[in-house]
């Protein structure tokens, strides 16, 4: 409840998220989300550690995993905006570690990972000025995932590209062309 302005929203996604005790993935759930929301305080810092990010990686497919086991609109928002905070704190972490370790090797590099960086800026100011746990939606999840698969220089569709393409422009106002 002390982060301003989405500390009530985080307050009520962990008590929702806590409370699942039905099976051992929403117990597990539950205890990532104890875990994940308080990051939402310093989304500006980075994991500082691949192991962390790994372990991040591995929560996050368990958070992915229990979204069938979701029974309410509450949970499934609730899941979600823990998805966004763990998933941002991912790409951020991995952006922050490739500069770092200055594994930007060519213009291509560095033009992706300044996508990203100003991607990953309007997520964060999306995240600061929620007003409820329904605000974060599955196209705000596609975004953070597509990001972190282009940073990692994963493959992706031409499906994936187009409706990432079309996303970024809605948010952004421009092409991916102009924002790269």
């Amino acid at each position: 409840n002390a982060i301003p302005v989405v500390g009530p929203f985080l307050s009520k996604a962990a008590t929702v998220l806590l409370a699942l005790d039905k099976s051992p993935i929403l117990k597990k759930i539950g205890e990532i989300a104890e875990r994940v929301l308080p990051k939402a305080r310093a989304l500006g810092e980075a994991l500082t550690k691949w192991a962390d990010i790994q372990k991040a990686r591995q929560e996050q497919e368990d958070l992915e995993e229990a979204e069938a086991e979701m029974e309410t609109d509450e949970q499934k928002g609730a899941l979600r905006l823990t998805e966004f905070i763990n998933k941002f704190v991912i790409v951020n972490s991995t952006i922050t570690k490739l500069i770092e370790e200055d594994c930007v090797t060519d213009l291509e590099s560095y033009l992706r990972i300044r996508a990203d960086a100003r991607i990953l800026e309007k997520m964060k100011d999306k995240l600061n000025c929620i007003q409820s746990i329904d605000d974060v939606t599955a196209d705000d999840l596609f975004i953070l995932e597509f990001t972190d698969r282009i940073t990692n220089q994963e493959e992706v569709t031409e499906v994936e590209a187009d409706r990432f393409a079309a996303l970024v422009e809605k948010m952004l106002g421009k092409s991916m062309m102009a924002v790269v």
